[in-house]
């Protein structure tokens, strides 16, 4: 009988809220499959062996979006939906992917399926969250970030203790680059990550444990702490420009705006932040190096302190951001070349670092043109303000909600990281998360608005 009621209350009461989260992990489990996985599949022979198995899971990924594309017509052909037009924020991004569409199949010949499933994903998980929404599905946007967030932080926890291992095997001072993400090697089929990405990953689940930490019982935390103290230790090792943006983004939001002791704050900065930098700088940045060739690797690729000097090297962002802005007005780039426009437009360029523009403007441009750049626009504008209003307005940091704190630094630190890299404009985990943390956001504006409460 208490089954029967758990199943009545839990499972019916939200069974849509459920179909939305599968949906969505359709959608997540789909990102870097390529239509070449597809093709590799009828090209290697057939056994019985772990490989295999992998080739055949990552054909099949390319797929995922498609069926829950046809899930939700399924979905929404029987709900008779109206009054979406409410929800601007997701009906721009539809626009944008569905758009950078129409401009790839209208004036490319050759058709790179890979770019059609990439602008596709970006306007199914849009209207999977524009449906949501209309729907009021508040298991689905009450559960979302998080479960996004430890589905996104699993393989970069497990890559970091790679990348850890081989650094204190080579002798390496920093984490900055590794042969665990060689870009030429792949990790269950599929391109490394780069370091920016995992470290942008790694923060953003430090930053979730860190306020949620209060709800977890004494062996949770304990384990909590643990974790945040690791993330804070391999965080500093990888040396990233964007760790370094999102830590301060992160303190900033901590210090001035959310509502607890100071000392307590002094102490948590201390332990879960200060003591393991200090604790990296003795004995992993100042361990001897005992061979020539991680000697090398430590002068070639390090990055942003070395001994704890800064080193005033380049990425070489500032000569591709020249360089797509020279292209854009000598090509007349005016309606964009579809998705993936940087790779589009940099790939017959002689560039040995990237053909990634890493600037989620200048992304926006050249893959949807003037119109892209304009929603690009007009999207920043929107999330500052929810953000202006959730803070400013509806003191969202003195109703101790913490996944609407995650969210508002989400929003802050992913709109930033924007600047230097695609970002949010560019269907991945920044877009993903940009998305789900907006929708958090959003439904606790609006709660207000109405005078309803959560």
């Amino acid at each position: 009988m208490l089954f029967t009621k758990f199943i009545k209350k839990k499972i019916f009461s939200n069974f849509d809220g459920y179909n939305f989260l599968f949906f969505t992990l359709l959608i997540i489990l789909s990102i870097n499959s390529s239509f070449l996985d597809v093709q590799r599949i009828f090209e290697i022979k057939f056994d019985i062996s772990i490989n295999y198995f992998i080739s055949l899971l990552n054909a099949i990924r390319f797929f995922f979006p498609l069926l829950a594309f046809l899930l939700l017509l399924i979905f929404i052909k029987r709900t008779h939906y109206i009054k979406i037009f409410e929800h601007k924020f997701y009906l721009l991004f539809i626009l944008y992917f569905l758009f950078q569409l129409f401009i790839y199949s209208k004036f490319y010949l050759v058709h790179d399926w890979s770019y059609v499933q990439l602008a596709s994903n970006g306007f199914i998980f849009s209207l999977i969250c524009l449906l949501s929404l209309k729907e009021n599905f508040k298991y689905f946007y009450k559960n979302i970030l998080i479960i996004t967030i430890i589905i996104f932080s699993l393989l970069s926890i497990y890559l970091s203790f790679n990348i850890l291992y081989n650094a204190i095997e080579m002798g390496n001072s920093y984490l900055y680059w590794s042969t665990t993400l060689n870009p030429t090697e792949r990790i269950l089929g599929q391109p490394n990550p780069r370091v920016t990405g995992l470290s942008r990953t790694l923060l953003i689940f430090f930053v979730l444990l860190f306020f949620s930490i209060e709800r977890f019982n004494k062996v949770i935390k304990i384990l909590a702490y643990i974790i945040m103290f690791y993330i804070a230790f391999v965080l500093y090792g990888m040396q990233t420009r964007g760790f370094v943006i999102g830590l301060t983004i992160f303190l900033f939001i901590y210090l001035f705006f959310v509502y607890d002791l100071l000392l307590i704050k002094i102490v948590k900065i201390l332990l879960l932040i200060i003591l393991p930098i200090i604790l990296y700088e003795n004995f992993i940045a100042n361990k001897k190096i005992t061979n020539k060739q991680s000697l090398n690797l430590r002068l070639e690729n390090s990055r942003i302190f070395d001994g704890g000097n800064i080193k005033l090297d380049t990425s070489g962002r500032i000569e591709l951001w020249k360089l797509s802005l020279k292209l854009i007005k000598d090509n007349k780039i005016i309606f964009g070349v579809g998705p993936q426009g940087d790779n589009n437009t940099l790939e017959d360029q002689v560039i040995k670092w990237s053909t990634n523009v890493s600037n989620g403007y200048i992304y926006s441009y050249l893959s949807a043109g003037i119109l892209g750049f304009c929603i690009a626009l007009v999207v920043t504008i929107i999330l500052i303000k929810e953000v202006f209003v959730a803070v400013f307005i509806n003191k969202i940091f003195r109703k101790n909600t913490d996944q609407n704190y995650l969210s508002i630094f989400c929003i802050i630190f992913l709109c930033v990281r924007t600047l230097f890299e695609n970002g949010i404009f560019y269907f991945s985990v920044d877009y993903i998360l940009i998305l789900v943390s907006y929708l958090n956001i959003y439904v606790f504006n609006n709660n207000l608005r109405n005078n309803i409460i959560k």
